[in-house]
């Protein structure tokens, strides 16, 4: 199938918010890049038909596991968050896909970045605020993680990118413990995990400086104004009715109320 064929199929699924079968034919299977390209087709036609703005990126499978589960993977993946992803405190549960909730450090460029940018001028350039993102696939039985699904099927489905709720941001602290971050997660006032920054390739800044020298051999550059989700702190967890909070030890409290 042509990648303008796979694209369309992408977005028609994206705009009907569909379950869809896997796309990429085994017997024919496409590359990493060629699934990126797919991706931004798709984001092509989300802002040319239904006039979404990209607003910043995702990054997905910052931990070992997950990468040796989609093929023995030694990078992770990124999605494209356009402005229908952007979530402002509470969201509705679909009836027929099911969502997940992971708390994430997010990354706010102040100036653009340059193609050479190391882990310095990324904290120069940056604010940071704590995430919940709610990844979502149009991929029939995404979750529990189905073994079937690829690099490159999560890729071109824009590596589970789905809604995020981005909390005040605020300057790095010079003194931050980038492997030592760490959150609570509450459902209702129960807690449901805890976790560390290190769970993000070691080092959220790792993940970030990945997205920018990705980017950067696509022929792209990191601007200004920039939303970076870097990477959950926790498992997945399943999303159901009721009120999330994360506790973020240097950036506070963020809820998400769940309706049914």
């Amino acid at each position: 199938m042509q990648l303008d064929a796979l694209a369309e199929k992408f977005y028609q699924a994206y705009k009907n918010q569909s379950q869809i079968d896997l796309l990429i034919d085994r017997n024919n299977p496409i590359s990493v890049e060629e699934a990126y390209q797919v991706q931004n087709k798709v984001t092509e036609l989300k802002n040319n038909q239904n006039k979404e703005e990209v607003t910043g990126f995702k990054i997905s499978m910052t931990s070992e596991e997950m990468q040796r589960v989609v093929g023995k993977s030694n990078e992770p993946a990124y999605g494209t968050f356009t402005s229908n992803n952007l979530v402002q405190g509470n969201i509705t549960l679909p009836s027929d896909t099911p969502l997940l909730l992971e708390p994430e450090l997010v990354f706010i460029l102040k100036e653009d970045l340059s193609a050479e940018a190391d882990m310095e001028e990324i904290i120069t350039k940056s604010n940071i605020a704590a995430g919940l993102e709610i990844p979502s696939s149009r991929y029939k039985h995404w979750f529990p993680f189905n073994e079937e699904v690829k690099l490159v099927d999560i890729i071109a489905d824009n590596a589970f990118a789905g809604g995020i709720l981005v909390g005040e941001q605020v300057e790095i602290p010079s003194s931050l413990d980038w492997t030592n971050i760490q959150v609570n997660l509450m459902h209702n006032g129960e807690q449901l995990a805890t976790g560390l920054s290190s769970e993000v390739l070691g080092n959220p800044l790792k993940a970030v400086l990945w997205l920018n020298e990705k980017r950067v051999t696509q022929g792209f550059t990191l601007q200004k104004g920039t939303v970076i989700s870097s990477g959950t702190f926790t498992d997945p967890v399943p999303l159901k009715a009721g009120t999330y909070t994360a506790n973020f030890d240097i950036l506070g409290e963020l809820s998400l109320e769940v309706r049914d």
